[in-house]
């Protein structure tokens, strides 16, 4: 204290509140990787029939796949490091792991014969799936 007052450091208050935000969100990422892979496991151990199975099935596809690109950003913000080729990575792998997350949801529910989107021929499905693929293969050369 000088002259009866004190003294302090100032922060710029932008930068103590962006790592607040930041470590609160590394802190949701990681719990919400913990509770998707732990329940898809869990589900998966204790399921008894067809539906449990796909249930299990599909949580622990959308952790595990979410995983490639939340891992890289926790990383990010407690490493000084370059994360960006593997957020890049992460979000390709992701994206993907999100599209296969629905097959087991919709079999699941009925809506989805397997390999037979909406009862069209297997060719047609095949088709599809081979356009997609390609669709996102360009959408990522092209960005």
């Amino acid at each position: 204290m000088r002259n009866g007052t004190r003294s302090t450091i100032s922060i710029p208050f932008d930068i103590c509140e962006e790592k607040k935000i930041k470590y609160r969100e590394s802190t949701f990422d990681i719990l919400y990787l913990a509770f998707a892979i732990a329940a898809g496991i869990l589900i998966l151990r204790k399921a008894n029939n067809r539906t449990s199975r796909l249930m299990g099935l599909a949580a622990l596809i959308l952790g595990c796949g979410d995983a490639f690109h939340l891992v890289p950003r926790v990383l990010n913000t407690f490493l000084d490091a370059d994360m960006t080729a593997a957020l890049g990575v992460g979000k390709l792998v992701t994206s993907v792991t999100m599209t296969v997350f629905y097959i087991p949801v919709a079999v699941a529910a009925g809506l989805l014969p397997i390999l037979g989107i909406l009862k069209l021929p297997k060719p047609v499905c095949y088709i599809l799936i081979i356009v997609s693929f390609l669709r996102l293969y360009g959408d990522e050369k092209g960005a």
